[in-house]
């Protein structure tokens, strides 16, 4: 009964706004409570909207001294939402809506920064804007249709986990130590709003969650903020449906790939669960994938630099042909650089030219002595190895081997 109330009421004020979008004729939005420097201006026919594009990215902030947008309109809004989308030059998205709530006596608003809603990414950085849209809104009768729905309806919670790989290299895939980064975001495609809304994150066997580095757009982070948090638990209030309420929420958190990696070229993946009592249980999506509501995945090789030369196929194991192919350059006596073979390098070779071999550490003269080839047996022996430069003490080789 108290959720029939609050549409009602809802509805009532929406009534309350005269019903002519279409004769909307001026809207100037400046950078500024005080209505300095114009951002944008905009006339005529707005039912459709317009947009305000940059040709460079602009600071509205003017250096951290302004901190809201003024928006002036000729009329009083017929619209019950009009909104403004912000974009940044990350090409993130942020998106402020004027609800019933916040309905103004007049035609002029007065819209803080803070009060925008991310839609994409972590949402817009306002000293670095390069396009400024206006939207008028859903209309009176739009909400009205809506509302019959609505007291039929339910919620129903979707989250899409977007993946943000944060590199040590160049290399363009995920390495052992690299960070990756979860932005989920949060929406209600159901009718009605959906209250205590709490989200868990258990993340993968082979990651490590970074503490303190989780955030939230609305709510409050349970679990994940403190050190030795081994999973993420965040309580948010709400995830309500358009037009009354909110209906975006982004929680973004931070995880590290185990160093060692054991299996190369597996994959890494996350997802988490919502649930509200309000509606059913909703697991995270990879909105990369066309699949629903599967986790977000991402393959793990090793570094360039982590690789040893006698891994040729970089899977961070010691194969027996590969063993047999460092008997043969330690059989040789001498070795030298060769295009086309399968480790770069021929028995007997005089070029000297390339990068020494990972075998000949202890006196790199390209040629394998007795104990560097044992070495490579003890690698062999245990199958894995790893890149371990910061091992303490120092190995010989910077390599460890799995034990």
């Amino acid at each position: 009964m108290r959720t029939l109330h609050l549409l009602v009421l809802c509805a009532m004020v929406l009534v309350m706004a005269s019903s002519a979008i279409a004769q909307q004729n001026v809207v100037r939005l400046s950078a500024d409570e005080r209505a300095g420097d114009t951002v944008a201006l905009w006339s005529g026919d707005l039912s459709e909207g317009a947009t305000r594009a940059f040709d460079t990215a602009q600071d509205l902030t003017e250096g951290g001294a302004i901190d809201a947008f003024r928006l002036d309109m000729d009329q009083q809004p017929a619209a019950v939402a009009p909104i403004l989308t912000v974009w940044s030059g990350e090409g993130d998205a942020s998106i402020w809506e004027w609800t019933p709530y916040t309905v103004s006596a007049g035609s002029e608003l007065l819209i803080p920064f803070h009060e925008f809603v991310p839609l994409e990414g972590w949402g817009a950085d306002f000293a670095n804007i390069t396009r400024v849209d206006f939207a008028p809104g859903v209309t009176v009768s739009d909400v009205l249709t809506n509302l019959a729905v609505q007291l039929k309806g339910g919620a129903t919670l979707v989250a899409e986990s977007a993946l943000t790989l944060l590199q040590n290299n160049t290399d363009g895939l995920a390495n052992p130590g690299e960070a990756l980064r979860y932005n989920i975001t949060i929406t209600n495609s159901g009718t009605l709003n959906a209250t205590d809304v709490f989200l868990t994150d258990l993340p993968d066997a082979n990651v490590t969650l970074v503490d303190g580095l989780v955030q939230t757009t609305s709510g409050s982070v349970v679990s994940g903020n403190t050190a030795g948090d081994t999973s993420v638990s965040v309580s948010i209030p709400l995830v309500g449906v358009a037009p009354c309420q909110p209906q975006v929420v982004v929680v973004r958190y931070q995880v590290e790939i185990d160093t060692p990696f054991f299996d190369v070229g597996d994959e890494v993946c996350d997802q988490a669960s919502l649930t509200s009592p309000d509606a059913p249980l909703a697991l995270t999506d990879d909105p990369s994938t066309l699949d629903a509501n599967d986790p977000t995945c991402i393959a793990v090789f090793l570094a360039p630099e982590a690789v040893h030369t006698v891994d040729q196929n970089a899977d961070g194991v010691m194969a027996l042909n590969e063993l047999l192919r460092v008997i043969q350059l330690y059989n040789a006596l001498e070795f030298g650089c060769m295009n086309g073979t399968e480790d770069g390098y021929a028995p007997g070779g005089m070029d000297n030219s390339c990068t020494n071999h990972d075998a000949d550490y202890l006196n790199p003269n390209f040629s394998i002595e007795l104990s560097e080839l044992l070495r490579q047996i003890q690698f062999f022996s245990l199958e894995n190895y790893y890149y371990c430069p910061d091992e303490v003490p120092a190995t010989e080789d910077l390599f460890c081997a799995a034990v």
